[in-house]
């Protein structure tokens, strides 16, 4: 019987599943490419063991019929663009889902992963964007992710 999670790990997932760099002379490396989260929200660093990118969380367990939130800040554009702003990269990604991979484990089953896409809540206009409260996350012991 399925009665938790033993253990989950979560990360963000980018806009499309392969992001390179070109090869080019000056060109950005896979590696920085990869380090960066391209969507519209990433973890928020150092907070529910989030990675200094915002990528991951720590690993958690989850009993059945459970869940738990996360915090999420809006994901600003790479340092390195020379056009992109945190306005207009908001705008590309407004409407768009946050992308997540959960890799679950419990002893007795074979590891699983399960990719899911949750929408945010929209923020009260009267907020500013860099003081939103952050989306909440809450990730069941099904293997879905929903809204908190």
């Amino acid at each position: 019987m399925l009665d938790g999670l033993d253990a989950i790990d979560m990360i963000v997932r980018d806009d499309f599943h392969e992001r390179r760099g070109s090869g080019l002379g000056g060109a950005r490396t896979d590696e920085e490419i990869a380090n960066h989260v391209w969507g519209p929200f990433r973890f928020r660093p150092g907070i529910d063991g989030a990675s200094s990118n915002g990528r991951s969380v720590a690993t958690f367990a989850l009993p059945l019929g459970e869940g738990m939130k996360f915090a999420m800040d809006p994901q600003d554009p790479p340092h390195w663009s020379t056009h992109a702003t945190t306005d207009s990269w908001a705008k590309e990604y407004e409407g768009q889902p946050i992308r997540l991979l959960l890799r679950c484990r419990k002893a007795g089953f074979e590891p699983w992963t399960v990719p899911v896409e949750v929408f945010p809540e929209a923020a009260p206009k009267e907020i500013l964007p860099r003081q939103l409260p952050a989306p909440q996350l809450e990730a069941d012991a099904g293997g879905g992710a929903s809204e908190g």
